[in-house]
């Protein structure tokens, strides 16, 4: 009983540390903020945002109930080993806050704000490769594999001849092409929708959105997925791919949408988790 005890604490210490590490997270929207107010100071055709809607309708919402159904699924199987104690209403607690906060926070930076720095982040890095910087270091990374195909062994060589064969593409792309530019249309966009099915390919290949607002969407939502990685493999799969259903609310219904839809999904978790905790159904 006493490990089951401690076991809980150490769930609300962690409840109570993620909510700390929100209030840095809202510090980091200002920052991102900042940048984007200048960003559209200086060039008000960059970044454009139409959908910072925050009215939400219930019809929209209910459009996105086979999310719900997962979630209540995913928190069902989560609750299997948990042990109610005293601390059970404190968690709860601490989740709804949690959970608001992250459909809140996560919403305006990885659905609005991340999507202009990532868009800056993607021009600056594509300029830097598509130059004679993208030359000199696809030379260095050649130079780096044929050190490791001479001196290596087997194993060793192969890692030489791929190593090489990524300097030389390296190389390529820094001469006459946008190499930044070409690497998300050829491959990481097309990852993207290999991983949530086809289903965002009109948004994805779409001609109403620019390509850069495309790649920014892309690459804030790898930032989101990357933010999960303490909740190991599956969580960071998890986070990935709901991420994009985030993102398809927040393009056809707005950010509001995608702000509710969020904090209601995460909200599943703590109720369903604290209703099995105190019923211990199994």
């Amino acid at each position: 009983m006493a490990r089951l005890v401690s076991s809980a604490r150490e769930e609300l210490k962690a409840k109570q540390l993620l909510f700390h590490y929100q209030l840095l997270s809202v510090c980091l929207l200002l920052l991102a903020g900042g940048v984007v107010f200048i960003t559209e100071w200086l060039n008000p055709e960059f970044f454009n945002f139409p959908y910072f809607k925050l009215n939400v309708r219930w019809d929209d919402i209910l459009r996105f109930w086979p999310l719900f159904l997962y979630a209540a699924i995913m928190a069902y199987l989560s609750s299997i080993k948990l042990v109610s104690s005293n601390h059970d209403a404190k968690i709860l607690k601490w989740d709804l806050i949690t959970s608001v906060m992250a459909g809140l926070w996560e919403e305006l930076g990885f659905r609005w704000l991340f999507i202009c720095t990532s868009m800056i982040v993607i021009v600056v890095t594509n300029w830097l490769f598509g130059s004679f910087l993208g030359t000199i270091l696809g030379i260095g990374v050649v130079v780096m594999g044929l050190i490791v195909l001479i001196a290596g062994k087997s194993l060793s060589r192969l890692k030489g001849l791929v190593t090489i064969a990524l300097g030389c593409l390296l190389a390529w792309a820094s001469i006459g092409t946008d190499p930044m530019f070409w690497i998300y249309d050829h491959v990481i966009v097309p990852i993207a929708s290999l991983v949530t099915f086809g289903q965002f390919g009109n948004i994805f290949y779409s001609t109403d959105y620019p390509k850069l607002f495309i790649f920014g969407m892309v690459a804030a939502n790898a930032r989101f997925r990357d933010g999960h990685k303490y909740q190991g493999l599956v969580g960071v799969i998890n986070a990935w791919i709901v991420g994009f259903i985030f993102m398809g609310a927040m393009i056809n219904y707005g950010i509001g949408t995608a702000i509710f839809i969020h904090a209601f999904y995460d909200i599943e978790f703590g109720i369903i988790h604290y209703i099995f905790r105190k019923t211990d159904v199994l």
